[in-house]
């Protein structure tokens, strides 16, 4: 069998357990290779690109397509991984201004070189940077950078979020993650600093960004507020569309 299966990978799911649970979907797979092109983080979600049979022979042209993701930027928060499913590194409401918001956006436009994120499955010295980081020894490499190539990054919409619901979100949203991924201990400071920030609102920026293999939407989050000056991870990332494959 040789085919290209457009699959919804579910939000705290891992790639892998995505596969698994097509399998059990579809019994005509059961004996079949498995592969994705293209993977998603625990707590991101949507298209996952899954080749079947010979179809991973041809891997690295799927693996070079360009996507399209919604990315939910969240404000007045960051962390070492750049999203939720890391450890807090800064806590401190800031509201965004704007216009400079509008600027600032178009300038996450283009071609750039661009440093992996520290929790990323990129090898150096044989282990990938994720273990460098978990065992505290980043300062003992240097952090490989890539090209990254943004086409558009369109500006959807803003919102506020209460404490309360993101509380809520949060909770929720690491409960869902499959495998070891320092939840409880993640949760636990996420919990200590959402009580302590109690009666807060955050500016969230929803953002579609069209880009070519290789962006890390939680780097573009990071980076969003690095240029505003505010602490910034992404709270949402849903891929929509694999070259031509859509959900």
């Amino acid at each position: 069998m040789k085919d290209i299966i457009p699959y919804y990978k579910k939000r705290g799911e891992t790639p892998k357990a995505a596969l698994l649970r097509l399998r059990s979907e579809r019994p005509a797979l059961k004996d079949e290779t498995l592969s994705y092109a293209g993977r998603l983080d625990p707590l991101a979600e949507g298209l996952l690109l899954v080749l079947v049979g010979e179809a991973n022979q041809e891997r690295e042209k799927y693996l070079g397509l360009p996507k399209i993701y919604q990315v939910e930027v969240l404000f007045g928060w960051s962390t070492d991984t750049y999203d939720i499913a890391g450890k807090l590194t800064d806590a401190s409401p800031s509201r965004i201004q704007p216009l400079r918001l509008i600027e600032v956006v178009k300038e996450l436009e283009g071609e750039r070189e661009e440093p992996y994120p520290p929790y990323a499955s990129k090898p150096v010295d044989g282990k990938p940077l994720f273990m460098w980081a978990r065992e505290g020894k980043l300062d003992e490499i240097t952090i490989p950078t890539h090209t990254v190539t943004n086409k558009k990054v369109a500006l959807q919409k803003t919102k506020t979020t209460s404490n309360d619901a993101l509380y809520a979100y949060v909770e929720h949203s690491l409960e869902l993650v499959q495998g070891d991924f320092r939840q409880d201990e993640i949760w636990g400071c996420w919990e200590d600093n959402l009580k302590r920030m109690y009666g807060h609102t955050y500016d969230i920026v929803v953002l579609e960004v069209e880009c070519e293999s290789g962006a890390y939407m939680r780097s573009l989050a990071h980076m969003l507020g690095e240029k505003l000056g505010i602490p910034a991870l992404a709270l949402s990332i849903k891929r929509t569309k694999v070259g031509e494959f859509s959900l």
